[in-house]
């Protein structure tokens, strides 16, 4: 119909770690993320530990932390995807990625990593 930008994508994602959501903080409001990382061949499963320490610590102490789901990519084995929403982009950026666990996961990873595309998403609607 040649309404689309860009063409679908489809992916079977294996979700690893994380939670969908807060039932609690079901805001009309939130900042959206949907990162897809490359990691280098054979080194995806050494990434995830990170992923799963950080969504650890979210779910006990990022209140404005309303999702953060990590899947493995089923067809392309060097890549995860994670699903994140927040309370606000100043939340996701002052908190979140400013957050000590993130920061060293930079440093962690930055020899496993070769690429990571990232989509934004403001919203003023629920997405769960």
């Amino acid at each position: 119909m040649g309404i689309l930008s860009r063409p679908v994508v489809d992916r079977y994602l294996q979700p690893f770690t994380g939670f969908l959501y807060r039932p609690e903080n079901l805001s009309p409001q939130s900042f959206a993320v949907l990162a897809e990382l490359q990691y280098k061949p054979g080194k995806r499963a050494h990434g995830e530990p990170f992923w799963t320490g950080i969504a650890n610590f979210a779910e006990a102490k990022e209140a404005g932390t309303y999702t953060y789901l990590w899947s493995r990519d089923m067809e392309y084995e060097d890549v995860l995807w994670s699903f994140e929403r927040y309370v606000s982009e100043g939340y996701l950026w002052e908190t979140h990625v400013a957050g000590e666990l993130v920061q060293q996961n930079f440093k962690d990873q930055k020899d496993l990593r070769l690429d990571t595309k990232f989509s934004f998403l403001r919203t003023d609607l629920c997405l769960v």
